[in-house]
């Protein structure tokens, strides 16, 4: 099977970095955590995705679920993998979604840059996609972690654009040196 770079950088860097977290796997771009009925969940987006080459881009969905105490496994594992989770919930249209309740938030959301932000890389440069996941991982546990265990108690870092204009920046000059 044919693998970008950076599903490989996420499959050799990003996943065994997680892992060591307590996350687990769910398909090629996604990770869960449980603890009782709640569970946390990322799901790694790509914008201006080319396999091989290409100035591309990800960020990351981050996601808490509230179960009711008497949902049993079985559902919440329907739920958690169920391709409707991402999509906005008709609770009404599918009873199961009224066992659980929802926070999303993108990445950049709980960064300083206080928006939603798309990390820009490489596609053909292995080096460029495994610094960007990097990055990406430590945001994870630096800001993601901290707002999936504490919900609305945690205080956001001061807003700094700064960040998000780099990597707007980067991603120009990528466009411009591969055309």
């Amino acid at each position: 099977m044919h693998r970008s770079a950076v599903q490989k950088a996420v499959d050799e860097f990003l996943a065994p970095r997680l892992a060591e977290g307590g996350w687990k796997r769910r398909g090629s771009r996604g990770f869960v955590r449980r603890r009782g009925t709640t569970c946390w969940v990322i799901k790694l987006v790509h914008r201006e995705y080319r396999q091989e080459h290409g100035a591309c881009r990800i960020t990351a969905k981050i996601m808490r679920l509230h179960f009711l105490p008497f949902t049993s496994r079985k559902v919440m594992e329907t739920l958690i993998r169920s391709p409707m989770l991402w999509r906005e919930w008709d609770r009404w249209a599918e009873p199961r979604y009224l066992l659980a309740r929802h926070t999303t938030r993108h990445l950049g959301e709980l960064t300083e840059a206080r928006e939603q932000l798309w990390y820009s890389y490489d596609a053909s440069d292995r080096a460029d996609c495994e610094r960007v996941l990097a990055e990406l991982a430590t945001d994870v546990e630096t800001f993601a972690v901290p707002w999936l265990a504490r919900g609305w108690l945690w205080r956001l870092p001061d807003k700094d654009p700064a960040r998000k204009e780099r990597h707007k920046v980067h991603h120009v000059k990528l466009r411009q040196q591969l055309a």
